[in-house]
């Protein structure tokens, strides 16, 4: 009987302890693991019980601030820069352009180049009365352009088109002058130069190469490529792949190219070893319209990322050896969640079916592609844009505007950078070459190319000086630095750290917060059960 007495009791007393929010809190009270919490609910007085309310919410405050401050800590990262020795490393891909990108002796057969050939066989101040007056104070044309006086009436009659169409809205110095200002002073110094006896050339358009032009009318690299050793090594122009560039034309690449590749090792570093090149640049192929300098364009980069070499390339001129000693670092960012980093996945860039992402192809891939929806046309001859017409000049205004957003909103174009990386810092020396003495030990190799063209065209130390490069590529030291973005916290101090602030402001333990929960579940659970039975 006792029992049933003491058992009902209990039950009673449970049934009390949960009938009530008051009543599930003082159960809570004495039953919790945490401090002070049951030292708000259990004080007989009420100066007791704003005293320990007032440490705890202090308490909690704290213990608030400093966890907010821990996981916003999480989302960010630290920079570690380790000096890694290493026996051999992966030689970085070298890309060689030719300045000029198209040949001159290949476009005198093609039609679209006709006026730009003729242009470059005139003179661009041409003498009005030069077939019908000797007098002496008038200037003489040079003998490289004895030619002039039979075009002197095409010359004339291409005037007469030009003075028609100065008051047209696209003037005809627009190919040639980007501002208002440079063609009012154009105009200026065309009347300066008639009142003087001359006249005014205007140069022409110059077409847009398209990819087959560029393959069949642009410098070969048989002709490119003299000389190729790697690593003490023999090579030619066969160990190179073509790529095409707007700017320069064909392009070839050495230890690069398609995605999965086997990239070259070296294990010395010293000039002796690396890449060693003789270029032959033919000066006498070169077009002043198209390009105004003479040498040839090198980039050092990744092996399997789209080279750039208008971007970060370095211009290297004849009559020079050129030692490139080159210093590699390797970069790994973080992604998400503590960075922004990508490894290219769903990301819009350049040639994707043959080359890894890079920073450069992602934002050229943004420009041509704005490009292409606003002006249907392109200006870079890229496979991914075949069949895509090339901009000339009836494209300018959008051409230009597309521009402007480019240079000045690129922020627009979703381009976060790699998460792994390869850097390679350069520095440049330079010496005169060939010497005169050595010239003719040169002339002697060079006929083992069996290339008629280099041959002739070399035939003096001054010749070789103008037409031909010796690079030399190599590594400094094989020791490279490893720059590492790494966790300011990993998920496992953030949660050490969290239950050492619990415990420390409001001794909560793990065990506390399950109780919690489950306070929170029977108020919650009264509450629903008071509004159904109201």
């Amino acid at each position: 009987m006792d029992d049933v007495i003491t058992n009902s009791s209990i039950d009673n007393s449970s049934n009390s302890k949960y009938s009530s929010v008051r009543g599930i809190l003082k159960g809570f009270a004495n039953e919790t693991t945490a401090h002070g919490i049951p030292r708000i609910i259990d004080r007989p007085n009420t100066v007791s019980k704003i005293f320990w309310s007032i440490l705890v919410v202090i308490a909690f405050y704290v213990f608030i601030s400093q966890t907010h401050q821990l996981v916003k800590n999480y989302y960010s990262f630290n920079t570690k820069i380790n000096l890694i020795n290493s026996q051999s490393v992966h030689f970085p891909a070298v890309t060689v352009c030719n300045l000029n990108k198209l040949k001159a002796s290949s476009l005198r057969n093609s039609d679209r180049w006709k006026d730009v050939l003729q242009y470059e066989h005139e003179i661009v101040f041409v003498d009005v009365d030069a077939s019908q007056s000797t007098n002496t104070s008038t200037p003489q044309l040079s003998p490289s352009h004895s030619k002039e006086a039979s075009h002197t009436n095409r010359t004339e009659d291409s005037l007469e088109r030009n003075k028609r169409n100065d008051d047209d809205e696209d003037l005809s110095y627009d190919w040639y002058y980007d501002s208002i200002e440079d063609v009012e002073t154009a105009v200026n110094n065309e009347s300066l130069h008639r009142r003087r006896g001359y006249t005014v050339r205007e140069p022409p358009q110059i077409p847009a190469p398209a990819n087959q032009e560029l393959t069949d009318m642009g410098h070969r690299a048989e002709d490119l490529i003299l000389e190729c050793k790697f690593n003490n090594r023999k090579c030619d122009h066969t160990y190179f792949s073509r790529i095409q560039n707007q700017e320069y034309g064909n392009c070839y690449t050495f230890n690069g190219d398609e995605v999965g590749t086997s990239f070259q090792r070296i294990s010395k570093a010293g000039s002796k070893f690396g890449l060693h090149l003789i270029l032959f640049v033919e000066t006498s192929e070169y077009l002043g319209a198209l390009t105004e300098e003479v040498g040839v364009r090198i980039m050092t980069h990744q092996g399997d990322i789209m080279p750039t070499p208008e971007d970060v390339g370095l211009s290297i001129t004849p009559g020079y050896s050129t030692n490139i000693a080159i210093r590699q670092i390797e970069i790994k960012r973080l992604p998400y969640p503590h960075g922004d980093c990508t490894n290219g996945e769903n990301k819009n860039y350049l040639m994707n079916n043959r080359y890894n992402y890079s920073i450069l192809s992602c934002q050229k891939k943004c420009f041509l592609d704005k490009m292409a929806r606003e002006c249907n046309c392109v200006m870079n001859s890229y496979d991914d844009y075949e069949g895509i017409p090339m901009c000339d000049r009836t494209h300018r205004i959008c051409r230009q505007g597309i521009e402007k957003w480019f240079y000045t909103d690129i922020e627009q174009c979703d381009c976060p950078a790699p998460c792994r990386e390869f850097v390679y810092n350069t520095q440049m020396t330079f010496s005169l070459w060939p010497d005169a003495r050595y010239y003719h030990y040169l002339k002697q190799d060079l006929l083992r190319t069996k290339n008629d063209i280099v041959y002739k065209t070399i035939e003096d130390v001054r010749a070789a000086r103008d037409n031909l490069v010796k690079v030399k590529v190599y590594f400094q030291e094989l020791n490279y630095e490893l720059v590492e973005q790494v966790p300011a916290n990993t998920v496992e101090s953030v949660l050490g750290t969290t239950g050492g602030l619990l415990g420390l402001f409001i001794g909560f333990s793990l065990i506390t917060v399950v109780e919690s929960f489950i306070l929170l579940y029977d108020v919650i659970s009264l509450i629903c059960k008071r509004m159904l039975f109201k």
